[in-house]
């Protein structure tokens, strides 16, 4: 018989469901609030449909038809809910599903769960798009969808019924290649190395945030500016990156050329970055990019990027993104490199030249 994989996270283990679950998901996905948001659990959830549903799983998964997880903390081994991938194989792609127990919400066991099934889809079952849908008028999914890494791709309006209501879906997606350029273990935002005293004490002061925050690009205003100039990178990283007061004034004296951005992660300021906008010549240039010290190792660099990236392409021409970094410990080449960009054998001005193809 062929089994099927159990996943493990920092505070969850995800494995098969089996006989002795049923209890508990009747007792769980019984709820009302857990059918309100689903499209396949029944409510009211009676005596037998548990042990129904879970002998679907394993021939099911032998078919290579689907994988469901179920989602139990480490410390107790307590079921907390069910997370699970719909396969298509014949287009290697597959739809992400998930609910968690009411008693287990805001405690973003969806999105750690979510991780870890994307990683095993993406490499285990070497699937090309992961998708998911939720109803409109649940925005909560939406924002572990966003979390997760997924690109909203549209509004599938009126597109189910549920408990005779029609109801919008709202969907998102994400592709192999978008996955491997998030996935945190690829995220060099810092070299390996003891922390020093001076960077210990800063830990001790930094904000508390999390790494499944949200990040956006937003502009920088009289309101944000103070904030946006007091960050800074660390000690051995700031021969290679100009502080954010130099970049702002040099963007006000470039023009429509500089497209500059503060990085947030949810509502705290983390980072700032600039392009070189040069849209006569079709040619884009990251000029300028940092996180600050206290909020690296985070992947939010990754991430920020990866909006500069998104950015980048719904510019005229745009082909490729380019970029120059000065070699050396504390650089942020191997960072760039990790994305995908490519030194192309230019040096201008001390500065190594890389591009990335869009």
């Amino acid at each position: 018989m062929k089994q099927q994989s159990t996943l493990q996270t920092e505070r969850l283990i995800l494995r098969p469901f089996t006989m002795a679950d049923t209890h508990d998901v009747q007792r769980l996905a019984g709820e009302r609030a857990i059918a309100d948001t689903t499209l396949i659990v029944p409510h009211p959830y009676e005596d037998g449909m548990a042990e129904q549903w879970i002998a679907t799983h394993q021939p099911k998964f032998e078919a290579g038809e689907l994988a469901n997880f179920a989602v139990v903390l480490r410390g107790t081994g307590e079921l907390v809910g069910a997370i699970g991938l719909v396969i298509h194989r014949r287009f290697d792609r597959a739809e992400l599903g998930y609910w968690i127990g009411r008693p287990y919400w805001k405690q973003g066991y969806c999105t750690e769960a979510g991780r870890a099934v994307l990683e095993y889809g993406f490499t285990e079952l070497n699937l090309n798009r992961i998708h998911a849908c939720y109803l409109s008028r649940n925005p909560a999914s939406g924002r572990v969808l966003e979390k997760l890494g997924m690109m909203r791709e549209g509004c599938l309006r009126q597109h189910v019924q549920k408990w005779d209501r029609f109801e919008d879906l709202e969907l998102f997606a994400i592709l192999k290649q978008e996955w491997e350029r998030t996935v945190n273990h690829r995220q060099p935002d810092l070299q390996n190395r003891n922390p020093s005293k001076k960077e210990n004490d800063m830990a001790a002061n930094t904000p508390a945030i999390s790494k499944d925050a949200v990040i956006s690009l937003r502009e920088v205003t009289k309101d944000n500016l103070a904030a946006i100039l007091a960050l800074e990178v660390a000690d051995h990283q700031k021969q290679f990156v100009a502080t954010n007061a130099k970049s702002i004034a040099q963007a006000h004296f470039a023009g429509d050329e500089a497209w500059f951005r503060a990085i947030y992660a949810d509502e705290m300021p983390v980072g700032f970055l600039m392009l070189e906008d040069d849209r006569e010549n079709q040619a884009y240039f990251l000029w300028r990019f940092m996180i600050d010290q206290r909020f690296q190792r985070n992947g939010f660099g990754w991430k920020a990027l990866a909006l500069l990236v998104d950015h980048v392409k719904t510019l005229p021409g745009a082909q490729e993104l380019l970029t120059s970094y000065v070699p050396g410990k504390g650089s942020p080449g191997p960072f760039y490199h990790a994305y995908g960009f490519v030194d192309d054998g230019r040096v201008e001005d001390d500065e190594n030249v890389s591009v990335l193809k869009l």
